[in-house]
């Protein structure tokens, strides 16, 4: 374990903003009115139903929807990353400033 730990906090801030900004653009190319997601909405059906196209529907409409899932899933996953890492940086700051204030107190 180090003896020193150290946060760079405007470069964690920084980072973290630009992952938020990197989120909402994926979120936005996913749900946003001319996204993923209602694109493939629009395309339903596309392939007929026909025999063949029913079978193809059924796969695709499987397959679309676990990627779409795991796409939004990826979403929430990140904001509450971000979310945790700035409260872990929150906490560091606390941590460190009553460490601070106890050091003062023992001169």
């Amino acid at each position: 374990m180090a003896k020193i730990t150290r946060i760079d906090v405007p470069g964690v801030n920084v980072a973290l903003a630009g992952l938020k900004a990197a989120i909402d653009d994926f979120d936005k190319a996913l749900n946003g009115d001319d996204g993923i997601r209602p694109f493939a909405e629009s395309l339903r059906g596309c392939w007929g139903d026909d025999e063949t196209g029913e079978k193809f529907g059924k796969t695709y409409l499987q397959q679309e929807g676990d990627v779409l899932d795991t796409s939004q899933q990826t979403v929430v996953d990140l904001n509450k990353f971000v979310e945790d890492m700035k409260t872990i940086v929150e906490m560091f700051q606390e941590l460190d400033a009553t460490s601070a204030q106890y050091l003062e107190f023992q001169d």
